[in-house]
């Protein structure tokens, strides 16, 4: 099975609507007349400034992928939830409008528990391709009201995260799992020298170990985005015993790189930025 991994496409109406309309149309066009489509994984900040319009037009956009055949699983990130992505003037309920937009994008019939909870408020969330296994979740709990573009992951939503990984471990001892979220669980430079929306303090996920040691040699994949480049993190590969820990969110914020990256599951792990 192969996956394709994209995050941080920030729509707005600018001109980054149609460097995005492109980057859709060159996915499609990469697969076309391969029958078996890689599962997409996007990991966050769909829009720009969390509001209605942006969603429900990225949303036409994204349903290109669907109609060409594409499942796409989905979380959320700061720029969905907050205006630039740091500025709380837009509350939680963005959320629900963010689930009521895009939940129809998830696979049907494919998620673990039920599909009463096949949608974008209920986190973890966990759907099943045979043996592969994808865990999605929310990284902007308890920020909503906070001026930043820090994530955290509340207790609550961790212990359900150690949950549905024993009872993947219990029911199939092959599985191959995937981990995604939107911000990124490991310190990382970036600073311009002082506080902002591009310092590392300003964007970083809060209480990160505690969500590391659940993961550590439990999963195969870790995939993010938030800081707008392509980085294998095989250092951190190594320390938490994960196969693959990929950042990717370079393809629309970083003009120089229109990429996307596919992962083979079934084939070590093997990696193309393309």
């Amino acid at each position: 099975m192969k996956i394709i991994h994209i995050s941080d496409l920030q729509y707005q109406a600018s001109e980054r609507k149609d460097r995005i309309g492109k980057f859709i149309n060159k996915i499609i066009d990469y697969y076309e007349g391969v029958s078996e489509k890689p599962l997409i994984i996007n990991t966050g900040d769909l829009v720009e400034d969390a509001l209605e319009d942006e969603m429900t037009e990225h949303k036409i956009q994204l349903q290109k992928l669907a109609n060409a055949g594409f499942e796409m699983l989905i979380c959320p990130g700061n720029h969905d939830q907050k205006k630039n992505g740091y500025n709380p003037q837009l509350n939680n309920a963005n959320l629900t409008m963010f689930s009521n937009i895009f939940s129809d994008l998830l696979p049907q019939g494919k998620h673990y528990y039920s599909e009463d909870e096949n949608h974008l408020l209920s986190w973890p969330l966990v759907h099943q391709y045979g043996s592969y296994f994808f865990v999605g979740l929310d990284s902007n709990e308890g920020m909503y009201n906070n001026f930043s573009a820090c994530g955290k992951i509340k207790r609550r939503q961790l212990l359900a995260l150690n949950k549905a990984l024993n009872d993947i471990e219990k029911a199939d001892s092959n599985a191959v799992i995937v981990v995604y979220l939107h911000h990124e669980p490991f310190e990382y430079p970036i600073s311009t020298g002082a506080p902002g929306p591009y310092d590392y303090q300003f964007m970083k996920l809060k209480q990160r170990e505690k969500l590391l040691r659940i993961l550590k040699g439990r999963v195969n994949v870790l995939l993010f985005g938030h800081n707008h480049k392509f980085d294998r993190r095989k250092s951190r590969e190594q320390k938490w015993e994960i196969d693959l820990v990929l950042r990717n969110a370079g393809a629309i914020m970083n003009i120089r790189d229109n990429k996307f990256a596919e992962i083979d599951l079934a084939n070590d792990f093997a990696l193309k930025h393309i």
